[in-house]
């Protein structure tokens, strides 16, 4: 994936994806957020919400208790990153860096 930084005329922030997709949110916070939505579908969790409802569960709460480990650690990490680079240049790279679940 490659992650382009772009000015538009009017001062708003945007992002080329691959060379052609236009996005003009955070990259790195769209690619986080589907890699969340990803552990939470491959785990049969409809939200985060759902999850923490599942935390004191003797069944599921030691799984449900790891993502939401997970998303903490990982949206740190990802505040971090956004504040030092805020064109966001190196998001692919920087995803790339990030903890997998599990932990």
């Amino acid at each position: 994936m490659t992650i382009t930084f772009k000015q538009q005329g009017d001062g708003r922030k945007s992002w080329i994806i691959d060379g052609n997709e236009i996005i003009t949110e955070s990259p790195t916070n769209k690619y986080h957020n589907d890699m969340m939505q990803e552990i939470l579908t491959d785990n049969n969790y409809l939200s985060i919400g759902e999850v923490s409802m599942w935390v004191n569960d003797a069944e599921y709460g030691a799984e449900a208790q790891s993502i939401i480990d997970w998303w903490i650690t990982t949206c740190k990490l990802v505040a971090n990153y956004v504040a030092l680079n805020p064109n966001e240049e190196t998001a692919a790279q920087f995803l790339e860096t990030l903890p997998t679940y599990p932990l």
